[in-house]
Parts: structure tokens; C-alpha cells; sequence
């Protein structure tokens, strides 16, 4: 039997203002982290901790054309913090309506 991974990962194409950038998340988050995030208070930290636990990949660029770090676990929740809070707003909107809107097993 082929062994695959456990989580999966979708690409997610922004619209609008952001075409042309895109980003990449897991869409099945371990359930502790759905948990912990169902429990909070709607706003932008909640938001900031669930999009860094899922990001995984993203292709933004500073004003100097400099690439932002590539999320990682430990510090995309930081790095968001210095993203338009636009982009980081309809990433969030194009990412929750994505994942609620899959087949629950």
C-alpha cells in the first residue's frame, strides 16, 4: 500500500487587488488546532494563529522586490504582521471559505 501524507495542501490563487499572488495551506488542520482556534474570539489575532499554523507557501515580495521569509510554523503568525492587512484579510476570507465549504468526513 502507497503511503501518502496525512495532511493536504491546496493552492489558493488571490483575486482583485492581489492577482497575481498566491499562497499555499494545509486544508485539513490537526484537529487540536481547530479546536484551540474554535475556542477564541473572532479577530485579527485569531485569524494570525490559525492562517500560521496552515500557510506553507507563498509567493509576496517586499517594496524592494526582496521575497518575504516562506512561512514556517514558528514564525508565519510574526511575519503576517508586516503583510497589508488587505492581503492578510483576503487570504483569511479566501481560506475559511474554502476549508468550510469541503466534505466533512
Amino acid at each position: 500500500m502507497a503511503r501518502r501524507p496525512l495532511f493536504k495542501k491546496q493552492k489558493f490563487d488571490l483575486t482583485g487587488d492581489w492577482e497575481g499572488y498566491n499562497f499555499t495551506a494545509i486544508t485539513n488542520l490537526p484537529l487540536g488546532v481547530i479546536e484551540d482556534w474554535s475556542g477564541k474570539e473572532a479577530g485579527t489575532a485569531a485569524m494570525r494563529e490559525l492562517l500560521g499554523k496552515a500557510l506553507t507557501d507563498w509567493n509576496f515580495v517586499k517594496e524592494d522586490g526582496v521575497e518575504f521569509p516562506q512561512p514556517t510554523p514558528e514564525t508565519t503568525a510574526d511575519t503576517l504582521r508586516d503583510l497589508p492587512h488587505d492581503l492578510v484579510a483576503a487570504m483569511a476570507k479566501l481560506y475559511v471559505d474554502t476549508i468550510s465549504a469541503l466534505p466533512q468526513a
